[in-house]
């Protein structure tokens, strides 16, 4: 026959073996999105970094451009004429 005693350790022992697992599933899941997390976001970074860069090339050839004096948009260029258009009149060449 199981004494009191040993009923009560076996109680106790086996709450606090459901307390262990518990505290050991709930920490894998908190892991696991602890890592999808750190992974999304990373991610996330390099997307922004990759949308970043051809914005600063383009500042960067538009400065070049300014800097050299072209113009920087189409009206600017050809006032009035289309943007194909090229300076003083065209000049048919004879067929032979």
């Amino acid at each position: 026959m199981i004494k009191h005693e040993n009923i009560i350790i076996i109680i106790i022992s086996t709450m606090l073996l459901c307390i262990g697992l518990y505290l050991l599933y709930y920490s894998c899941i908190v892991l696991y999105l602890y890592i999808y997390i750190a992974l999304l976001s990373v991610h996330t970074n390099q997307k922004r970094f990759q949308c970043e860069r051809p914005r600063e090339k383009r500042a960067v050839l538009r400065e070049r451009k300014e800097a050299l004096g072209s113009p920087v948009n189409k009206v600017d260029r050809v006032e009035g004429r289309s943007w194909f258009e090229s300076e003083g009149p065209m000049i048919a060449k004879a067929r032979v």
